[in-house]
């Protein structure tokens, strides 16, 4: 399920619906946004803010107010999220 965002994309949203995307669900979705595809032009920046996003999500008991996102399926799950950190 690939996500592509292009140049002229405002980034602060782009942000917000590729987070959703793969971490939805705890990115146990079979639509989850497996692969991002970014335009030279942002790459940098926006896999900055992209890393420091997925960094700062709270992973925790699903009834706990504070948690952002439950927990995962498998010891390979999480190896794959932790992974995902530049």
């Amino acid at each position: 399920s690939p996500v592509a965002v292009f140049n002229d994309a405002k980034i602060d949203n782009a942000l917000n619906g590729v987070t959703a995307s793969i971490f939805g669900a705890s990115g146990q979705s079979c639509i989850a946004g497996s692969r991002l595809y970014l335009q030279k032009e942002i790459y940098d920046e926006f896999l900055e803010k992209i890393s420091v996003k997925a960094k700062n999500i709270v992973i925790g008991q699903p009834m706990n107010e504070s948690t952002q996102m439950g927990p995962l399926a498998t010891q390979q799950q999480i190896k794959n999220c932790s992974a995902f950190s530049v």
